[in-house]
């Protein structure tokens, strides 16, 4: 990763990673929005796959720097940097050093440490303002709410995380872990998360 990004420091300097070296490896449709150029410590995206395009953007994607296995020749749609930087060297998962939730079903999920009875899919769908509590969700569902503010804490997500209409989804110290299925968003969907600042817990930063 020494030469991921140009102006990047290494993997440090990236805070999205996706991994997975075939088909796209970053969709962000409509007119949802990832802005991780404008936050106190702005960070890079790093795209490990290698197709081309290896990414396709239709609503907004802003970052320090983007760095991609695959070419995107012009064609991974409204990015900032304008022009990602491709070849980079593929990377296996950078989290990999972290616990690893493991879930019995639909009934609990644990990383050895923590364990969460895991909770339905709140599938929200509403026009007013909503809050969510850390925890497992067997699939994580928001269609049409104004705000959903996220509380302080781990999110386990066994199974799909779909924003749908959503206006802004915002928290502070808070990290979503995905033990399964995929993660979209669609519509006007914009993210104020924040990761926690807690030294010495396992997802500190992430």
């Amino acid at each position: 990763l020494a030469r991921a990004v140009a102006a990047n420091s290494g993997p440090s300097a990236a805070c999205l990673y996706t991994t997975g070296a075939n088909g796209l490896g970053l969709t962000v449709n409509s007119n949802a929005n990832i802005n991780a150029a404008t936050s106190s410590a702005p960070c890079g995206v790093l795209v490990d796959s290698n197709a081309s395009p290896p990414m396709n953007v239709t609503g907004t994607l802003s970052a320090k720097s983007i760095g991609t296995v695959g070419n995107c020749g012009g064609n991974c749609g409204r990015t900032t940097p304008i022009n990602p930087v491709a070849g980079i060297i593929p990377y296996s998962d950078p989290l990999a050093f972290l616990p690893v939730f493991t879930c019995n079903g639909t009934t609990s999920c644990t990383n050895g440490t923590d364990t969460f009875s895991c909770n339905p899919d709140p599938n929200i769908n509403d026009t007013k303002n909503d809050t969510l509590q850390p925890g497992c969700y067997n699939g994580l569902t928001i269609n049409g709410s104004n705000l959903v503010i996220f509380n302080p804490g781990t999110y386990v997500i066994n199974g799909n995380m779909t924003f749908l209409g959503t206006k802004i989804l915002a928290g502070t110290g808070v990290t979503f872990y995905i033990t399964s299925g995929v993660m979209s968003m669609n519509n006007f969907t914009t993210f104020a998360l924040y990761a926690p600042n807690a030294p010495g817990t396992s997802y500190n930063g992430i």
